[in-house]
């Protein structure tokens, strides 16, 4: 079988949707209708853009870097990661929604 190594500019733009999909999204809107929870902090506008930035980018930009170097380390074990990566995002995406139908 011809294993076939994934890009990093794609497995970033995946990543980086699923990412904003399962965890970003959901976060910034329950922060969205509670600006009370960064005023009792105290924090800055700077403050909260690179928490906003910080948590949109970094973690997308790891999974693709990780990608990028188990590609180096060895031909076809970057494939295996971003289809490891792209499974937890998916059901990470997938499950909380599907266990709220399940339970009621």
């Amino acid at each position: 079988m011809l294993a076939v190594a994934v890009r990093p500019t794609i497995a970033l733009l995946h990543l980086g949707a699923l990412w904003a999909l399962a965890f970003v999204q959901p976060l910034f809107g329950l922060l969205g209708d509670s600006a009370e929870f960064f005023v009792a902090r105290g924090n800055t506008a700077f403050d909260i853009v690179v928490f906003a930035v910080g948590y949109t980018l970094v973690p997308p930009l790891l999974g693709a870097g990780s990608v990028w170097l188990a590609e180096r380390i060895r031909p076809g074990l970057g494939r295996a990661l971003m289809l490891a990566l792209v499974g937890l995002l998916v059901a990470a995406l997938v499950l909380p929604p599907l266990g709220d139908v399940l339970s009621g």
